[in-house]
C-alpha cells in the first residue's frame, strides 16, 4: 500500500497519466472462494482497509453481472498508469541530477575492494563508484554471479507471459482478475488509458528467450476467459505480445517473493534486486526508498 501511495503521488506531481478505475478479483467455485478469502484477509492485514467482500447478490448489482463469479473482492484504489510516461520521467530525473544512461553496454566483470566498486564493460570501459545497485531484471542473478561467490546459489528461471488484445466493446470499466494461480495473477482483463483492452498474461516456463506466441493462443485465451466472462467473443481476440518474469530460485528451490539482497561478502557495497516481477512497478518507488535508506546507514 505504501508503494502505491508513493506512485500515485509521483504521478500527480509529474503530470503522468493514470486512472484509479478499481479492480475486482472474481471467484467462480468453492475452491477459488477459499483462496479469495485468504487474499481478502491478507489485504486487510497489510492495511488495505478499503477493500470490500462481495456476495453473489452484491456482485450481480455491479459490472460483474457479465461474469460467472459467485464471490469477489473489490479494490477501489487499483488502477492503470502510463508506464512509458512514468519510466521516461524517472530517466529525466536521473539525468537532471547528473546521472548517465549507457545503452548497449554489457557488463563483463565487477571488482570490489573495501570501499569501491568497479564495473568493467566492453570496449575497455570501466565505471567506478561507491555503491552498486543490481536492478538488471531477468539478468540480475547473472550479474550477481560476476561478483564474489555467496554461500547460497541464486539463479533465475524465466516464466513467459503472453498477452492478447480484445477488439470489441467490453462491458467492464474496472480491471477484472481471476483468483491468482500458482505462478501468476492469471489471465485478466485490463483496460488501458487509451481504451484498448488487454487480456493476459498466461504462464508457461520458458525454454528459451524466444517470445514467439503459441499458435493456439487465441483458442487458449478464449477457453480460459470464457469461464470468467460469459459473452466473450473468440473472433474479437487477436494475438499480442509476450514477455518474461524472473522466477528466483535459491539453491534450486523456487522463492515466491521479491528479494533485496545486500551480502556481507560484497562488503555491503552492492544491493541486488532479485525476482522482481509483478507488482514490481507499483512497488518501484518504495523499493527505491528502501535502497536509499540502506545506503545512508
Amino acid at each position: 500500500t505504501h508503494g502505491k501511495k508513493l506512485l500515485i503521488q509521483f504521478a500527480e506531481q509529474n503530470n503522468i497519466p493514470f486512472e484509479l478505475c478499481g479492480k475486482y478479483i472474481v471467484a467462480r467455485d468453492d475452491r477459488q472462494i477459499k483462496k479469495l478469502k485468504s487474499l481478502y484477509e491478507n489485504g486487510l492485514s497489510v492495511g488495505l482497509e478499503e477493500i470490500q467482500w462481495l456476495s453473489e447478490d452484491e456482485l450481480r448489482k455491479t459490472e460483474l453481472r457479465h461474469t460467472s463469479g459467485i464471490n469477489a473482492i473489490w479494490v477501489p484504489s487499483a488502477g492503470v498508469i502510463s508506464v512509458k510516461s512514468y519510466t521516461k520521467k524517472l530517466l529525466d530525473k536521473v539525468l537532471k541530477f547528473g546521472g548517465r544512461l549507457l545503452t548497449e553496454t554489457e557488463c563483463k566483470e565487477i571488482k570490489l575492494d573495501q570501499n569501491k566498486v568497479t564495473v568493467c564493460c566492453q570496449n575497455n570501459l570501466s565505471i567506478e563508484g561507491d555503491l552498486l545497485v543490481n536492478a538488471s531484471g531477468i539478468n540480475a542473478t547473472q550479474l550477481l554471479s560476476l561478483m564474489p561467490k555467496l554461500a547460497k546459489n541464486y539463479s533465475t528461471k524465466l516464466g513467459m507471459g503472453s498477452y492478447c488484445f480484445y477488439n470489441d466493446e467490453v462491458p467492464f470499466n474496472s480491471l477484472i482478475y481471476p483468483v491468482p494461480e500458482e505462478h501468476g495473477l492469471g489471465i485478466h482483463i485490463t483496460r488501458s488509458l487509451d481504451s484498448d483492452t488487454k487480456l493476459g498474461p498466461n504462464f508457461s516456463w520458458a525454454k528459451s528467450e524466444d517470445t514467439d506466441l503459441n499458435e493456439n493462443i487465441i483458442e487458449d485465451f478464449y477457453h480460459d476467459l470464457f469461464g470468467l466472462w460469459k459473452n466473450i467473443k473468440k473472433d474479437s481476440i487477436s494475438s499480442g505480445f509476450a514477455g518474461f518474469r524472473p522466477k528466483l530460485h535459491i539453491n534450486n528451490e523456487l522463492y515466491k517473493d521479491f528479494l533485496i539482497l545486500q551480502p556481507e561478502e560484497h562488503n555491503n557495497l552492492a544491493i541486488h534486486l532479485l525476482g522482481i516481477e509483478s507488482p514490481g512497478l507499483s512497488a518501484s518507488l518504495s523499493i527505491g526508498k528502501e535502497i536509499a535508506q540502506r545506503f545512508r546507514q
